[in-house]
């Protein structure tokens, strides 16, 4: 059996409280999507599947390199205070920040969809020209070809009398 010293629990402590802060930020992040795009139901059900998949993987991967794989109360209740100190503290600035961020680039992508849809009305516009143009020269061929058909004594060769 091994002992715990203050200065491990400490540090426990401190990497508890981070990761609470870390996995804050994420859910801000998940916020400021939500709130941008109006997300559905099943799009919040998958943000918050992935949230709580991400949450427990880092939860596992701290205890296991701090606790020996023990899962210890006050590690637990250390990443609920940090991910709440974070959350009444600098969360209300990450998710502005965040808003904004999904918000820019969600125009920035509608302008490019809106450009690249103006390029594409421009490129079907023209080659709809081009093949009316040869349309147009092609009907007048076939109507000459016709008229020249029609009329007997337009043609080259002589005609019986």
């Amino acid at each position: 059996m091994w002992e715990i010293n203050l200065t491990a629990q400490l540090t426990d402590i401190l990497y508890a409280m981070l990761l609470g802060g870390v996995l804050c930020l994420l859910c801000d992040v998940f916020r400021g999507i939500r709130t941008v795009n109006g997300g559905s139901v099943t799009a919040i059900f998958f943000q918050d599947v992935i949230l709580w998949v991400v949450a427990a993987v880092c939860s596992f991967c701290l205890f296991s390199a701090r606790c020996n794989g023990e899962i210890r109360g006050y590690m637990l209740v250390f990443m609920g205070g940090g991910f709440t100190l974070i959350r009444f503290t600098v969360s209300k600035f990450f998710f502005c920040l965040f808003k904004w961020f999904f918000g820019s680039l969600k125009s920035f992508s509608e302008r490019c969809v809106d450009f690249f849809e103006r390029i594409g009305e421009r490129l079907r516009y023209f080659s709809g020209t081009i093949r009316l143009y040869q349309a147009k020269k092609r009907k007048k061929c076939c109507d000459s070809c016709k008229k020249l058909l029609k009329r007997g004594y337009q043609l080259l060769y002589t005609k019986q009398k």
